[in-house]
């Protein structure tokens, strides 16, 4: 977007008089919600070209996106008028679409009976006409005739399943009525036979921020079909989200119960199970110190060291989609996998993920060394369970220079609140102030600075908050996010002509950031430590270290007691612009040992 507005803003300089280039530009204003900037030239395209129903037609919509709703209506009006002036036959359906249009902004404006009218008379003409009924089944909402409203809504997402619009209605639709689940299960009439339909309002759910909803709905195609290994992993990643990780190895456990023959390569269900099994509380200090968990850590650390020094290891992103779902090739031919397999792999990988987060490493290594030979000459980066191997190849490497359990646990936490760049520093013990403390997980899957925007509904903010709600009050707490705003977020947002260059997105995003840290400290009296994003990847330094010069920054503009700059990541890099290979784990995430960076930078933070 960037570049072809550069381009048609020569062209309307070159040709002022040319609607053509400003009807483009308006439309990609449009398209990224600049809305004042889209009035502005579709405003100057009808000027050029005052007989063009497309170009009014637009210009409303822009006005109606500006919040002008009886501006918008005049001009649907003026729309409405020009037709009878054209010396074309305008086909049906553009007419419809301009009453719709017109009827928002009706709505909008107050004239909730005459924009009613409006979508009743389109849909008189063509009942599937779908904004008519969008807009119809919102006035059916606001109308508290809520059963209408969703059967609409259901029925809108049935003819358009891949329509992220029709997604979001229904959603919005199912979370704002009045136990709005129920009324969904009245419209599909809950037997087994919709666990398909459950498990796949489920996942919209959750995109939309219905994480309680969708729990729900996967709980019940979970008891529907108990033997698919699908809906039990979503259904586990849902609890993961709302921070319900001893549920969610209970339902993990329970799959593996029910399906204790299935067997993918040489590994069984109940073989993994077994590992497992005794695990009621993962959170509990017994899984991670004392002489129980020294003993089993041990067993699997031996098993480890007689296979190889570091388990293999396929790179991956843990918390991106750097690869496009495929499995195409895995499917077929000798040690390839079906997808039911994969997705009883993904369980299985995601119960290391499981244990982890929750602190009850004594199981890892054994599970760890039971798992890995799964990936031996697979490429499982490229297949749908991604995610979850590359959470899995992390941990694993983790796993591997965890320290044996000791015999007590140090009193003092750090708690450390992150995307999967928390994976690295967790459960491992830094000296502050001369004090042994234990580094304690908060995992927070794929989380971007950009997502803690107030607005914001996609589930990794919900993980956010419910994963910070768990934080004790007064707790001391390292951040570890913007690692994945620099990778993608950003430079997509440029692009995309959302901001004029990387500094400007970048303070955008940063300012998001550095209020919701405000909120936070504010809400629980935490003593924040504000960690860089690191600088591992090698195509995304020069970003990287841009973002953390204007983040340390900020948060130094803000001279607050309990938000501090961890001033580090400097130190990681060498003279000509490299990673110190030291601080290298998988090409994604830093090894363990730059924590000696991260404790001398406490120390200097509270000097």
């Amino acid at each position: 977007f960037a570049q072809a507005i550069g381009i048609l803003s020569t062209a309307a300089e070159l040709c002022p008089k040319w609607d053509k280039p400003y009807a483009l530009l308006g439309g990609i204003y449009a398209n990224i919600k600049k809305w004042d900037l889209s009035v502005k030239n579709w405003k100057l395209a009808t000027e050029c070209n005052p007989l063009s129903l497309s170009h009014l037609v637009e210009l409303g919509k822009a006005l109606y996106g500006q919040k002008k709703y009886t501006d918008s209506v005049a001009v649907f009006h003026k729309a409405i008028d020009t037709i009878g002036k054209l010396t074309y036959q305008v086909e049906s359906g553009e007419v419809e679409n301009l009453k719709v249009f017109m009827g928002r902004s009706l709505y909008a404006s107050g004239d909730q009976d005459s924009a009613i009218a409006l979508f009743s008379n389109v849909l008189e003409e063509n009942e599937k006409h779908k904004q008519a009924l969008v807009e119809y089944s919102s006035a059916a909402f606001d109308r508290e005739k809520y059963p209408d409203a969703i059967r609409i809504a259901l029925s809108l997402l049935v003819g358009n399943p891949n329509d992220k619009d029709m997604k979001t209605h229904l959603a919005s639709m199912v979370q704002r009525t009045p136990k709005g689940l129920d009324v969904l299960y009245s419209e599909l009439q809950l037997r087994p036979s919709v666990a398909p339909a459950l498990a796949f309002l489920a996942v919209i759910l959750k995109e939309n921020g219905g994480l309680t909803e969708s729990e729900d709905m996967y709980r019940k195609a979970v008891d529907y079909m108990p033997n698919n290994a699908s809906y039990a992993l979503n259904l586990v990643h849902t609890l993961e989200v709302v921070n319900k990780y001893n549920q969610a190895i209970t339902v993990l456990k329970n799959f593996l119960r029910i399906n204790s023959d299935v067997k993918v390569e040489h590994l069984t269900c109940a073989q993994v199970l077994e590992v497992i099994e005794d695990v009621q509380d993962a959170y509990e200090p017994r899984w991670r110190t004392g002489e129980d968990a020294k003993k089993w850590a041990e067993q699997g650390l031996k098993l480890i060291q007689q296979t190889d020094d570091k388990l293999p290891f396929v790179l991956a992103d843990a918390d991106g989609n750097l690869h496009p779902p495929n499995t195409t090739g895995l499917t077929e031919g000798p040690g390839s996998h079906t997808p039911e397999q994969l997705d009883v792999m993904a369980l299985w990988f995601t119960a290391v993920k499981l244990l982890f987060v929750t602190g009850c490493t004594c199981k890892l290594p054994t599970l760890c060394n039971m798992l890995d030979p799964l990936r031996a000459g697979k490429e499982l980066h490229m297949t749908t369970i991604r995610n979850e191997q590359a959470y899995f190849a992390c941990i694993a490497q983790l796993v591997t220079s965890l320290e044996v359990p000791p015999t007590t646990t140090p009193s003092k936490k750090l708690y450390i609140c992150g995307d999967s760049h928390s994976l690295t520093p967790s459960w491992r013990s830094i000296k502050i102030k001369g004090e042994d403390t234990l580094l304690h997980n908060c995992l927070v899957t794929g989380l971007k600075c950009w997502h803690l925007r107030p607005e914001t509904t996609f589930y990794p903010k919900v993980n956010y908050t419910y994963m910070t709600g768990s934080i004790p009050e007064r707790s001391n707490v390292v951040m570890i996010f913007g690692e994945i705003d620099c990778r993608e977020g950003i430079l997509f947002a440029v692009e995309r002509a959302h901001y004029k260059d990387l500094e400007e997105g970048m303070l955008v995003t940063i300012g998001i950031y550095i209020n919701a840290l405000k909120r936070l400290q504010k809400r629980k009296d935490l003593h924040l430590y504000i960690h860089p994003a690191l600088p591992i990847m090698d195509v995304t330094r020069h970003i990287v270290t841009k973002f953390n010069d204007l983040l340390g920054s900020e948060v130094r503009k803000l001279n607050h007691e309990h938000i501090k700059w961890l001033d580090f990541y400097k130190e990681m890099i060498d003279g000509d612009g490299k990673l110190k290979a030291k601080y290298e784990l998988d090409g994604t995430h830093a090894d363990p040992c730059y924590l000696d960076l991260v404790s001398e930078a406490i120390e200097k933070a509270d000097a």
